[in-house]
């Protein structure tokens, strides 16, 4: 109910008391100048049964309006909170189709980043390995990137499978070394391949070892193979010694990619050279695939550690 509503219907109230006020005191003078004598009380009696008649009527009329009025207002609010609650029904609604435009849009790109990871994606692999023992044991690799992506970050990883209860293995990653040599021109990264580019690296098949015999370094430090093989054989008995070369690399979008390149198992006694040990050693997928498997144990009996091997050309 609005204000002018309220103060109009007090005014209209007051108007009909004045009103009324004024009617009674008329039929009073009138009662007192006509009525016989004795007669005026009973007269009074009726002239007031009659204004509160009236005014009982008129205040039930008045109840009756408020409370339609009263009904009015409740039926406006409960229209305005449907209204609102529509209102907020079409805003969730609209907040939902918003979130699933969100999510839609977010699937584009990663469906985008996806196609250019798969466009992007290098892929390495090693087309020649030699060993070679000046100044040090070594390998060196070809390695080519067949994919369609550059490589960068390229690291080899050389895992120890042979298992000793006098030193502990671990796993040896470290950056390849671009072998310069080979090379008719300078590269400012050494360990990364655009698409379809080759290179020549040198890396070390040195792994993690923590001595568990005589007082030393407690901590692991890298081996090289000579010293791997002379302490294996001397101090463990050991006569045969696996390890795998892995490689590691990362794309331009940062995935990282690794991959196997082989694993070798050779024979070694006393410190034996890394040529010595390849060229009668062989390699695990040698030994499973042939029908007439070298042994491995007998070579290392034949062995002589003090031989040395010529390095092949390329």
């Amino acid at each position: 109910m609005k204000i002018q509503d309220i103060i109009d219907k007090f005014v209209y109230a007051s108007f009909a008391l004045a009103l009324s006020t004024v009617c009674f005191y008329i039929l009073s003078i009138l009662i007192l100048m006509l009525a016989p004598e004795g007669d005026e009380i009973q007269l009074f009696g009726i002239i007031i049964d009659a204004t509160l008649t009236l005014g009982l009527l008129y205040l039930y009329w008045s109840s009756g309006q408020t409370q339609q009025e009263q009904a009015d207002a409740l039926s406006d609010q409960a229209a305005a909170l449907s209204a609102q609650a529509e209102s907020l029904s079409d805003q969730a609604s609209f907040q939902e189709k918003q979130t699933s435009l969100l999510d839609s849009q977010s699937e584009i790109q990663r469906d985008q980043k996806e196609i250019l990871s798969l466009n992007q994606k290098p892929n390495l692999v090693v087309d020649k390995l030699r060993p070679y023992s000046e100044p040090s044991s070594q390998f060196k690799l070809k390695i080519s990137n067949i994919g369609t992506g550059p490589a960068s970050n390229i690291r080899v990883k050389i895992t120890p499978h042979t298992k000793s209860d006098d030193m502990i293995l671990k796993p040896h990653t470290e950056d390849v070394t671009l072998d310069e040599s080979e090379l008719d021109w300078y590269q400012a990264d050494d360990n990364y391949l655009h698409p379809k580019q080759s290179n020549i690296f040198i890396i070390s098949p040195s792994v993690l070892v923590k001595k568990e015999y005589g007082h030393g370094n407690d901590r692991f430090s890298p081996w090289a193979f000579e010293l791997i093989s002379q302490k294996l054989h001397e101090v463990s008995g050991i006569g045969v010694y696996s390890f795998s070369i892995g490689l590691e690399y990362q794309g331009v979008d940062g995935s990282n990619y690794s991959t196997e390149v082989v694993q070798f198992i050779v024979p070694i006694k006393g410190r034996t050279s890394l040529e010595t040990a390849i060229k009668m050693g062989a390699t695990k997928a040698q030994i499973e695939n042939s029908p007439n498997p070298p042994d491995i144990q007998v070579r290392h009996v034949q062995m002589d550690p003090d031989t040395a091997v010529r390095e092949e050309e390329w």
